[in-house]
Formats: structure tokens, C-alpha cells, sequence
């Protein structure tokens, strides 16, 4: 019998994780992560780390060639095609905070998800840009400025938009929910190249993260690889829980882009 958190019903995949809940739907993958519960009920999360492929809209279907289980993964491989000339796969993992190198947090304190992206083609000179998207109710947005000793940053989300690039300090951002148990912190790896966009969304709470990857044009024989986790954490232990879990997954490898 297998232990994955993951079972698959055709293209729907289920993930039960302690009392963790959530739902992918693999001909959406831009929808990500949905219906997303914990042990306090529904969390206030619309989707979560739904990546779009190049070309692809948020609302488009899209069926996979192939989806399968890989130990605590469920990964979906999508083919090139004429419009769109990139072999895309994506992977989603999840894990407890067993990992998390913070004492005050245990591990059932919380939920940790990434996702891997990898893209490749047989074409040259192709757009990559790749977007990775999630949105969930928050009174506040929080950056982490990778500088020791250095409490997260508010980030001002004016005219309903933010960006964040590299240059300006880690891609690490928590989202607080005012009266929530749980807060979500948000990161790519360092190595990983990327620009995070914030938005407040029209008519709601809710703010809107989207990663914009791959901003260069996807050659033949190369294979591009980014990682981004998203990670549930206690709220009363949120910021050096999220500080934590950025150090810790920028100590990690890079996802090789070969």
C-alpha cells in the first residue's frame, strides 16, 4: 500500500496529509491548489502555487500526457505542441515542518508545499516565461530582506500592485490574516531567477502572488528549473518561522537548469 499523500482520481489528484486537505485538478494546473483545509477548517486560499505554463491562460484547460506518483509528488507532464513548442512538467510536494529549524514550531504545526517546474523543447529560441500564481486573504503583507538580525518588512501595496525583484532583498513574503490561526509564507530560490508581483484583488481581501519565471527565450537542449515553496505556519510564530524556512531552502541545492 502506498504511503503518498497523494491518490489520483484520472486527472484529479487529492492530497490528505495529517489533517491537511487540499485538491489539484491537473487540466488546470494555473488553478493550483484548492480547497486547501487544516486542522481549524477551510483556510481563506482561492489557489495556491498554480503554474502557467508558456502561452496558457489561467482559465484554459490543458491535458496532461502523463501524471504519476513519486514518493510525496504528484508530478503532470505536458507536451509541446505547434502554439506552444515547450514540454512542461510540474511536480508538487508536501511535507510537515519537521524540517524547519525553529524550535518554538513543531512539526504538525503547520504545512510546507513546493513545486518544481522544469521545461524543456526541441525548438530554438522559444519563450519561457513561466507564471506561478496564488492568491489568499490577507490584512498584510510582509517582506523578508535576507539581512541578519533584520525584522520582515511591510510592503506597501500601492495602486493595488507591488513588485519585488532579487536585487532588492530575498523573494520571501508572508501574508498575515488577521484572526487567522495560520499565516503563509511565500519564496523562490535565491538561484532561481524571478520577479514577484503582489496585487490586491478587485472587490476582495485576498491578495494575488504571482512569480514571473523564465524571462529569457528557452533554447534547444536546455532545460530550465525553478522551485518555490509555500509554507503554513503558526501565526503566532510566523516570523522567524518564515525566516527559517527561507534559510533553510536557500541553503538547499539549486533545481539544476542544464
Amino acid at each position: 500500500m502506498s504511503n503518498s499523500p497523494w491518490t489520483l482520481d484520472g486527472s484529479i489528484a487529492r492530497m490528505e496529509y495529517g489533517p491537511w486537505r487540499a485538491q489539484l485538478d491537473l487540466t488546470r494546473p494555473g488553478a493550483g491548489l484548492t480547497n486547501v483545509a487544516g486542522s481549524a477548517g477551510p483556510l481563506v486560499a482561492e489557489n495556491l502555487l498554480g503554474p502557467l505554463p508558456p502561452g496558457v491562460d489561467v482559465e484554459q484547460s490543458i491535458r496532461p500526457t502523463d501524471v504519476h506518483l513519486r514518493a510525496d509528488e504528484v508530478v503532470a507532464e505536458y507536451a509541446a505542441t505547434a502554439e506552444r513548442p515547450v514540454r512542461a512538467t510540474f511536480a508538487w510536494r508536501c511535507h510537515d515542518l519537521g524540517w524547519l529549524d525553529e524550535p518554538a514550531v513543531r512539526a504538525s504545526d503547520g504545512l510546507m508545499i513546493e513545486l518544481l517546474v522544469t521545461l524543456d523543447t526541441d525548438e530554438f529560441a522559444v519563450p519561457a516565461e513561466t507564471i506561478v500564481r496564488s492568491q489568499l486573504a490577507a490584512e498584510q503583507s510582509l517582506r523578508y530582506t535576507n539581512i541578519a538580525g533584520q525584522p520582515l518588512e511591510p510592503i506597501g501595496v500601492r495602486d493595488r500592485t507591488a513588485t519585488l525583484r532579487p536585487a532588492e532583498g530575498a523573494l520571501c513574503v508572508l501574508l498575515r490574516g488577521g484572526g487567522e490561526q495560520f499565516s503563509h509564507a511565500q519564496m523562490v530560490h535565491p538561484h532561481d531567477r524571478c520577479t514577484l508581483r503582489l496585487e490586491r484583488a478587485v472587490d476582495s481581501s485576498a491578495i494575488v502572488l504571482r512569480h514571473d519565471l523564465f524571462d529569457w527565450p528557452l533554447e534547444k537542449g536546455v532545460t530550465l528549473r525553478a522551485r518555490l515553496r509555500g509554507v503554513f505556519l503558526p501565526a503566532e510564530q510566523d516570523e522567524p518561522a518564515s525566516i527559517a524556512a527561507y534559510d533553510d531552502l536557500a541553503r538547499q541545492p539549486p533545481a539544476l537548469t542544464a
